[in-house]
This record gives structure tokens, C-alpha cells and sequence, in this order.
């Protein structure tokens, strides 16, 4: 061979050399990684079975705190396990989130047949309004013990919040605190749910809210219902009556009416020292409130009794865009790692 081609030779072997050097050292970074990946896969897989038992583990004991609450029977508990998983994969509650809700009205009183009936309006009245869920089973167990509604008049109370709460300058959070006070007085004078409601719309759009509210109306309903010798000075005051022949409290949207014209003439100061004399520090604004909107609280009243099927409604658009297809999604989510 010439030097020359002795030179090529050489330097076409070291170049093969690298080659060869360069391809097992990519071999064994592809093994690397090969291996990274299993393992990353493994771990995923350990990650996503944990996460399907954590989420088991708390839809298994919502679901047997539910029934414990209603004293479900095994069947009754079957029903309620096939319900809420039905419910988590076909609408944008979790399954988990439907036992809880359940848990609500089972502590209210209600058995298993009455959580199957109860249970589509309480989702309703908590999407429409952006309630969480076991809030707004509370709040309508209550409100139908209260005032002694059976379960076929569900839809009627998740109507009538969720009315009110679109109407005026309240939530249902806020109506759920002021209800604790409210609900009781009223509902011993003979108050509907639906006159109850709109007084607290009205005393919200002046800016008592919740609790305030709710004890502005527990404070108007006592005196006015109170003894006879504080009734006949309140007659003799504002010259209405309180009580009707046969001893009964008058609506109170009635006697607010009729006190905000028997002092409608009155200067502001005077009106003022009139509502603080009868009704104390307390029911001050909430009189003047009620007395001068008795007509706003009037159609109130009528929009809230005519709010037939509004819950839904509103729950069926809120659920018809973006935000409702991802909840559905999670929704599906949860019950498929359940299964």
C-alpha cells in the first residue's frame, strides 16, 4: 500500500471506531430511557390506583353515613348506592357529592323513598345558584319540616329560592343564615314559605342581609303576635290592628303594609322615634324597609308563587356550556375510578 492510502485506512477506522462508540453509547441512553419510561408508567399506574381507592374509600363512607342517617334498610342503601352512582356518571354531580347531599336530608328527617324524590331538586336549587350541595339539602330539609311541606313539594321549595335569590341582592347562603331565625316565628303565624322568602328579598335590598334579616323578622313577628296589653298599644299607636277577632297574628306583610301608610304623613324624625318606640333599635330599619316596599314585597310574593320550574330551568343553563361539559367530565371521572 502507498503511505497515502495507509493514512486513509487508519483514519477510516477511527472514524468507525467513533461511530460504533457514538451509536452504543445512544443504545444505552435508549435503554435508559426505555427503562425511565416503565417506570414512570409504573408509577402512574400506582398514583391512579391510589387515587381510585381514595376516592372509593370516601364515596363508601358518604354513602354508609347516609344511610345510617335515613336508617336505611340493605335494600334502602342498595337504592341509594345505585342512585348516586347513576346520578355521578350522568350529570355534573359526583357521585360523592350526591351521597353527601343525601346525608342532609336523611339528618332532616327524611327516609330513603323521600331522598329518592327529594334529592333531583336539591341538585337543581344548587347548580341554579352555585350552592354546594349539602347546603342547599339543608337548607330545604329544613325549610320543609318548618313549614310542614311533604316531599312531592320539593320542587316547589327549590323553586321559590332560587327565585328569590336571582330576584334580589341575596344568596342562598345568606338566606340559609337568616332562615335559622326567620323561619320558625313565621311559620307560626301562618306565613307561607313564599312570604317568608320575600320579606328576606325585600330587607336585602336595603341591605339587611342573613342573620340581620332573619332576626330583624323573628323581632317583628314576636311583637307583633305578642301580649294583648302590648297589641292595644301598637293599636293605639300606629291605629291598626296586630290580631283579628279570633285572636290570630295578621300576615305581617299585612300589618307592615298598613304601618307604612297609618305614617306616611309623619315627618322623618317623627316616623323614625314612632318605628323606635314600638319595635327598639333593632327593628328599626326593617320596618321602615318592609312599611315603605310592601308593594315590591307583594309582587315579590306573586313571582315567587308563580316560579314554577325555575330551578330547573336555570340548573339545565347552567349546565349547557363549557363549565357544566368539564363538570360532567371530573363527574366521569370519579365514577369510572369508583368502579
Amino acid at each position: 500500500f502507498s503511505k497515502t492510502g495507509v493514512g486513509n485506512l487508519s483514519r477510516f477506522g477511527r472514524v468507525g471506531s467513533k461511530i460504533f462508540a457514538s451509536v452504543g453509547a445512544a443504545a444505552k441512553k435508549m435503554g435508559a430511557m426505555v427503562k425511565s419510561a416503565g417506570m414512570l408508567m409504573a408509577q402512574a399506574a400506582i398514583v391512579g390506583t391510589g387515587f381510585a381507592i381514595a376516592k372509593t374509600i370516601e364515596y363508601d363512607d358518604a354513602l354508609r353515613s347516609a344511610g345510617a342517617k335515613s336508617r336505611a334498610t340493605e335494600k334502602g342503601l342498595a337504592d341509594l348506592d345505585d342512585r348516586a352512582k347513576m346520578l355521578g356518571r350522568t350529570t355534573s354531580f359526583t357521585a360523592t357529592e350526591v351521597v353527601k347531599l343525601m346525608e342532609e336530608l336523611g339528618k332532616g328527617g327524611f327516609k330513603v323513598p323521600e331522598i329518592m324524590d327529594v334529592t333531583d331538586d336539591v341538585m337543581n336549587l344548587a347548580r341554579a345558584t352555585g350552592t354546594d350541595g349539602a347546603m342547599a339539602a339543608k337548607l330545604m330539609a329544613t325549610s320543609m319540616r318548618v313549614f310542614g311541606l311533604e316531599a312531592s313539594e320539593a320542587t316547589r321549595v327549590a323553586d321559590v329560592f332560587t327565585a328569590v335569590s336571582t330576584r334580589t341582592l341575596t344568596s342562598v347562603e345568606e338566606l340559609a343564615e337568616g332562615w335559622k331565625f326567620a323561619a320558625k316565628p313565621a311559620a307560626d303565624l301562618g306565613m307561607s314559605i313564599e312570604e317568608t322568602a320575600a320579606m328576606m328579598g325585600t330587607l336585602a335590598q336595603v341591605g339587611l342581609k342573613g342573620s340581620i334579616a332573619g332576626t330583624a323578622i323573628r323581632r317583628l313577628a314576636v311583637i307583633s303576635a305578642s301580649s294583648e296589653a302590648a297589641t292595644d298599644s301598637m293599636k293605639k299607636k300606629f291605629g291598626i290592628a296586630f290580631k283579628d277577632a279570633a285572636g290570630n297574628a295578621r300576615p305581617l306583610i299585612d300589618v307592615m303594609a298598613d304601618i307604612g301608610q297609618a305614617t306616611k304623613n309623619l315627618g322623618s324624625g317623627d316616623r323614625m322615634q314612632e318605628f323606635y318606640e314600638a319595635f327598639g333599635l333593632r327593628g328599626v330599619t326593617a320596618v321602615g324597609g318592609l312599611a315603605d316596599a310592601s308593594a315590591e314585597t307583594d309582587a315579590l310574593v306573586a313571582a315567587l308563587e308563580g316560579a314554577g320550574g325555575e330551578a330547573k330551568r336555570i340548573s339545565t343553563e347552567m349546565d349547557a356550556g363549557i363549565g357544566g361539559s368539564w363538570r360532567r367530565l371530573l363527574s366521569a371521572v370519579q365514577g369510572f375510578a369508583i368502579v
